[in-house]
């Protein structure tokens, strides 16, 4: 059994890493676990942030994207890729500050924008310009079955 998640799984190097200090020559805890806390300690370590920051960060944020409002953790709740919806700490590239904790499709999107609010503003005018003229032609075709 895995002592951090508490899943039982088979002492077996599958799905524990060997850990010659034990009795049962296993780490305590499963790879997942294991894979997740390392994954988590280096983003903290990057940025700089504590445990104690990086959870307030999620609980003021309701443990949800600061962009696109995905619940952290619902990981299957809207797509098939779900690592695209894992928090990803957002930082500013030029000073390193750290803005907020956003999915890492977000994070993604805007430094794909170079993080320039500007061309993002021309993203979301392009997509309701666009929304607008599909809407106005659904409407032309409806009119035109109508009648029919």
């Amino acid at each position: 059994m895995c002592s951090n998640c508490k899943q039982t799984y088979l002492a077996t190097s599958e799905f524990f890493h060997k850990h010659n200090g034990r009795n049962d020559g296993f780490d305590p805890w499963c790879k997942n676990c294991k894979k997740e806390y390392h994954k988590t300690y280096y983003k903290l370590k990057k940025y700089k942030l504590t445990k104690a920051e990086y959870k307030n960060m999620l609980e003021e944020q309701d443990n949800r994207c600061a962009i696109c409002g995905i619940k952290f953790g619902d990981i299957f709740s809207r797509y098939d890729y779900p690592h695209d919806y894992d928090p990803d700490i957002d930082h500013n590239h030029k000073t390193g500050k750290v803005r907020g904790i956003i999915c890492l499709n977000c994070n993604r999107a805007i430094g794909r924008c170079k993080e320039n609010p500007l061309i993002l503003i021309n993203a979301v005018k392009y997509l309701q310009e666009k929304r607008k003229k599909e809407v106005k032609n659904s409407l032309v075709i409806l009119s035109r079955y109508k009648q029919t």
